[in-house]
């Protein structure tokens, strides 16, 4: 069967508008908007409130694959969890086609929820189910009739390639095969909307690969929104269209991934994004790094290469343009998004003449530079 017969595009998943009295999909192509979204959890003894998120805002566009990442306890879980209801939101809105979750009675959160798929860090199967009962588990829940839930399991099994391993037992499969039975269960009731929770966490580097591959794919055959969380920015890099940093219960930066990658704002996202991006600095250069240039020999700079100058050779043509020694102390050229970006940390004499001429250079090439300090 063709994989895309096996999953026709997506409907709305919205409650009926006349019993909601909000349109059926949203105007501004956002499958999902956050409208300064607080959280607060009650207080436990003497222990003062805590607040998970603060006024967050931003839009989920559909059909995209955006990436939430922070730091353990910045909101991460708590933000997915108000997508489908099962934490609300202290104050603001959460808009999925644009009806706000939290004004759903139960009956109507539930029907909600029947279009949000999950996939869960640690798998969440049932020991006692096989691999083909545990995908149909959702489709039994809803009361799909047994025929079409066997031909439904066994185009996801055919999908996530599992089709040897129909009759095992999750104890018999591996983490990655596990895990891609959550994703075939999370995909049974055709969500429009996928969570992914950590979903890569528990798993080697090539399965991660893998698993991010197969999720890659899903969103290009389906159209299903994927939101997903993590702390590792590979991930983000790997897999995803957009991105939002969250710290503290606050996004601090958002956009699409290219954007954020290319020119980081927050020093957070700059901690995540050099730790995949070989913007890095050495540690011995770091340790004598200064911000004033007085008694320094050398300044070191960030050279951004993005678009169609990400391979040009600018560091040879500043160099002889310029009559100045340039050493190179880290970078690397990758892709980011489908799109070709290289990042370079160089030394060169710390003088301003020499500093400025480079940037009008770069400049000139469609490239950023940012001085990074200053070293003897």
């Amino acid at each position: 069967m063709n994989a895309l017969t096996a999953f026709p595009h997506p409907v709305p998943i919205v409650a009926d508008p006349e019993t909601t009295g909000r349109p059926a999909t949203d105007p501004t192509g956002a499958a999902i908007r956050f409208r300064a979204v607080s959280k607060a959890f009650a207080a436990k003894g003497g222990d003062p409130a805590v607040t998970a998120l603060d006024a967050v805002t931003f839009d989920v566009p559909a059909g995209s694959i955006t990436g939430i990442i922070g730091r353990s306890g910045a909101g991460k879980s708590t933000l997915l969890r108000t997508i489908n209801g099962l934490d609300r939101p202290t104050s603001g809105a959460v808009e999925i086609d644009g009806t706000d979750v939290g004004s759903l009675d139960p009956a109507a959160l539930r029907n909600l929820r029947r279009g949000i798929g999950m996939i869960f860090q640690h798998f969440n199967l049932l020991s006692s189910r096989t691999v083909f009962d545990n995908i149909a588990l959702p489709l039994e829940l809803s009361g799909t009739p047994r025929a079409e839930i066997t031909a439904r399991v066994d185009e996801l099994i055919e999908l996530v390639g599992l089709a040897d391993k129909r009759g095992r037992y999750p104890v018999e499969l591996s983490g990655g095969q596990k895990q891609r039975v959550g994703i075939a269960r999370a995909l049974a009731t055709r969500p429009r909307i996928l969570l992914s929770d950590e979903a890569t966490s528990a798993l080697d580097p090539e399965t991660t690969h893998q698993i991010l591959a197969l999720l890659k794919r899903i969103n290009a055959l389906t159209g299903v929104t994927i939101v997903l969380i993590t702390h590792e920015m590979h991930v983000i890099k790997e897999i995803c269209d957009r991105v939002a940093v969250i710290e503290g219960g606050r996004i601090i930066e958002e956009g699409s991934v290219y954007e954020v990658f290319a020119r980081p704002q927050a020093e957070t996202t700059r901690t995540f994004v050099a730790s995949v991006t070989g913007n890095a600095l050495p540690r011995e250069i770091a340790a004598r790094l200064r911000r004033e240039p007085a008694g320094a020999g050398e300044a070191v700079l960030r050279i951004v290469f993005t678009g169609e100058h990400a391979t040009a050779p600018v560091i040879s043509r500043l160099s002889r343009s310029l009559d100045i020694d340039i050493n190179v102390l880290s970078g690397q050229v990758d892709a980011i998004g489908g799109q070709p970006f290289g990042n370079l940390i160089v030394s060169l004499p710390a003088r301003r003449d020499v500093t400025d001429a480079v940037a009008a250079i770069a400049a000139s090439h469609g490239l950023h530079t940012e001085v990074l300090g200053y070293v003897a």
